[in-house]
């Protein structure tokens, strides 16, 4: 589902940045100008690649840290809450 989501996604900035492009290329503001835009959309591409893979590296030492560090019933062996017994008289 997600990855479909995605594919969808880049598809549409593709087409989109495509139309864009070639439409600018029409105009003949030189292959400069096209080659430009292509590098800067790499370039903005490539860091939004960069920032999701540092937050997945950040979620990923988050669940890697609470999966090791053990709670305080845990680490004993027993609950943490144990109902007393009251003794009635």
């Amino acid at each position: 589902m997600r990855r479909r989501a995605i594919g969808c996604l880049l598809n549409f900035l593709k087409v989109k940045s495509w139309r864009i492009l070639s439409r600018i290329r029409n105009r003949e503001w030189g292959i400069g100008h096209w080659a430009l835009g292509i590098g800067h959309w790499a370039w903005g591409i490539g860091h939004w690649a960069l920032g999701i893979g540092h937050w997945a590296l950040g979620i990923g030492h988050w669940v890697l840290f609470i999966s090791i560090t053990p709670t305080r019933g845990r680490a004993r062996g027993h609950r943490p809450y144990k109902r007393r017994e009251t003794r009635v008289l």
